[in-house]
C-alpha cells in the first residue's frame, strides 16, 4: 500500500535546541499537542525508549521513540488502531533567533488512508496548530528563565 505523508513546516522565533527541548519533554506534550491530553515514558528520552500517550481521539497509543539527533530530529512511532504511525519532528536553524520547525506524519496502512479521506486538510491545520503552540511553549519557558 502506499504511504500518506503529510507535512507541514513553519518559521518561528527561537533556536532549534529550544523546539527540540519542548517536544523531547513527553510527560509535558499535552501543554502544546492538539492531539494528546496525556504522554508518558518509561525510560529516559532516548532511541528505543518506549512510552505510552493517550489520544484525544483514540484508545492509548504506544510510541516507540525511533531516532534522535540532538536539536535538529525527532521520530517517534506510534501504534494506533493497529496501524503505525510515524511522526517525525525536524528544527532547522533558520536564522539568528529563528528555526523552521517541520512535522511529517506517515502512514501506510487502510486505518491511515480513511483518517485521511475523512480529515483531509484538517491534518494540516492541526499539525500547524501544534507547531504554533510549540512556538509558544519555547517563548513561555524564555520568560520563565
Amino acid at each position: 500500500m502506499i504511504a500518506i505523508r503529510i507535512s507541514q513546516e513553519l518559521e518561528l522565533e527561537g533556536e532549534p535546541s529550544e523546539f527540540f527541548n519542548v517536544v523531547a519533554d513527553i510527560p509535558h506534550w499535552y501543554i502544546w499537542s492538539t492531539n494528546f491530553f496525556h504522554a508518558s515514558l518509561d525510560s529516559r528520552f532516548e532511541i528505543g525508549a518506549r512510552g505510552t500517550a493517550i489520544p484525544k481521539l483514540y484508545r492509548i497509543a504506544p510510541f516507540i521513540v525511533v531516532d534522535i539527533i540532538k536539536d535538529s530530529l525527532i521520530e517517534i512511532d506510534f501504534l494506533i488502531s493497529m496501524s503505525k504511525i510515524n511522526v517525525t519532528y525536524e528544527f532547522i536553524s533558520a536564522s539568528k533567533n529563528r528555526t523552521k520547525m517541520k512535522l511529517t506524519v506517515r502512514n501506510a496502512s487502510f486505518y491511515g488512508w480513511m483518517l485521511y479521506f475523512i480529515r483531509g486538510k484538517a491534518f494540516r491545520r492541526d499539525f500547524e496548530k501544534s507547531i504554533e503552540a510549540i512556538g509558544k511553549q519555547v517563548l513561555s519557558l524564555r520568560k520563565k528563565k
